[in-house]
């Protein structure tokens, strides 16, 4: 089975996604700005790139596992064709597929806490977690 992929096009389609985001965060500050309603009827919070589980979360979620979904692809072709070493892309298909369950499910926001615990609430890691 081969699957054709235009690299042009799906850049494209990234980029433009990126660009639209950014650009709805930048005019929904800027209507923050100068209405003074921090709120906006959620739809600050829903494109904040500040924030989590919002559009550009659901985003860079969705582009962090399309990367492990290529790269496992890759790590197939080069295991059938005997290439070169594919557990190394299997494995970067393995982090990039973490990567992406982090970005959606907030991993290692929740392991602040206990990092604290153990080390103590020092400026080393204060902004490490």
């Amino acid at each position: 089975m081969t699957i054709s992929v235009s690299a042009r096009r799906l850049t494209l389609l990234f980029a433009g996604v990126a660009a639209l985001l950014i650009f709805m965060h930048i005019a929904l500050q800027s209507i923050r700005f100068w209405s003074g309603d921090d709120f906006l009827m959620g739809s600050l919070a829903a494109f904040s790139l500040g924030a989590e589980n919002n559009f550009p979360t659901y985003f860079s979620t969705f582009s962090l596992f399309a990367c492990s979904i290529l790269l496992a692809a890759i790590a197939t072709g080069e295991a059938k064709q005997g290439g070169y070493r594919p557990f190394y892309w299997a494995l970067l298909s393995a982090i990039f597929l973490f990567l992406s369950m982090d970005e959606m499910m907030m991993i290692h926001e929740r392991l602040t806490e206990p990092t604290k615990v153990l080390v103590g609430d020092t400026d080393v890691f204060h902004y490490a977690l």
